[in-house]
């Protein structure tokens, strides 16, 4: 029996991904070693195994093959009961773990506070790619990429927004910015909604997302607009919500953990990604604060200002 013809099983399945596995038909849209992802109607849901890590549109089952040998983009995708059909490939749905975002644990200041000292430590030991944006997760990095440089002016419109009574800037500027999938910019918007909804600021959540969710799905790719949704309710790859309430709560172990796992990984979505709830984070560090003043929120601040 091929690997087409038999049956795989889905072992876990992103909150968001179910919406594209009601029953109907849509297609095979982008297709990748580990991945493939797929469109039914509106919906979108990424099938891998357990490599690509669980998230809001992903669906893992217990299949390790080159998805490019087994389907092709625009292939059917259908679901019918408990199976999900893509192109030959069936996999069984019914009965499967559901993964939702974790909660947001208990934090304060102090322990905020904590966790930006301790990440900053790491990730003098471990530094950022040269490429992308994960250099603005670090305050006395220099934006020495391509994108970084053409990202630093909006960057640091944002900082200034996110700490005083400023307009929201242009942040759609940053959409579509970068190579990949989902492109840097859109990562680190992804990380700055994810960080705005954890730390409760509801009111800045609105207004970043009013100017970036209505021009998403002109100014960059289809996926990364589907990411930049989930992200926009809270919802982000398992791994980073591992960073980001690890930093909430100085964490170590988990930071440590974190870290160490984007180090590894070979692209910089997850680093764009940190920049992005970074900023967000030392921005609700209130200034003048005794926690204020044990870690580097304001310096950081005033780079990206300067730059």
């Amino acid at each position: 029996m091929t690997i087409a013809a038999s049956l795989a099983r889905a072992e876990m399945i992103g909150v968001d991904a179910l919406r594209a596995l009601t029953p109907g038909a849509g297609e095979v849209a982008a297709v990748f070693r580990r991945s493939v992802y797929i469109r039914c109607g509106a919906a979108w849901a990424c099938l891998g195994n357990s490599e690509i890590g669980a998230g809001p549109l992903n669906i893992l089952v217990d299949l390790r093959c080159n998805w490019s040998t087994l389907v092709s983009p625009g292939e059917p995708v259908r679901v019918t009961g408990d199976r999900l059909h893509v192109g030959r490939v069936p996999v069984a749905i019914a009965r499967t773990a559901i993964w939702t975002a974790p909660s947001v644990p208990g934090w304060t200041e102090r322990s905020l506070s904590d966790g930006l000292t301790r990440l900053d430590d790491m990730l003098r030991r471990y530094p950022p790619p040269d490429e992308g944006l994960g250099c603005f997760a670090v305050p006395e990095a220099d934006p020495f990429s391509i994108e970084a440089r053409a990202a630093a002016p909006t960057i640091a419109a944002l900082i200034r927004w996110l700490g005083g009574d400023v307009p929201v800037p242009d942040a759609a500027a940053l959409l579509g910015m970068g190579p990949g999938l989902t492109p840097s910019g859109d990562d680190y918007l992804a990380g700055m909604l994810a960080a705005l909804h954890a730390t409760g600021r509801g009111n800045l959540h609105r207004l970043l997302w009013s100017v970036i969710g209505p021009q998403r799905h002109s100014l960059t790719t289809a996926i990364s607009a589907a990411h930049l949704g989930c992200a926009a309710e809270g919802r982000l790859a398992a791994r980073q919500h591992l960073m980001l309430n690890a930093i909430l709560t100085a964490d170590e172990a988990a930071l440590r953990e974190g870290v160490m796992a984007l180090a590894a990984e070979s692209h910089t979505s997850a680093w764009d990604g940190l920049a992005g709830m970074v900023a967000v984070l030392r921005s609700a560090i209130v200034p003048g604060s005794e926690t204020a003043e044990r870690n580097s929120c304001k310096e950081a601040a005033e780079l990206h200002t300067t730059q």
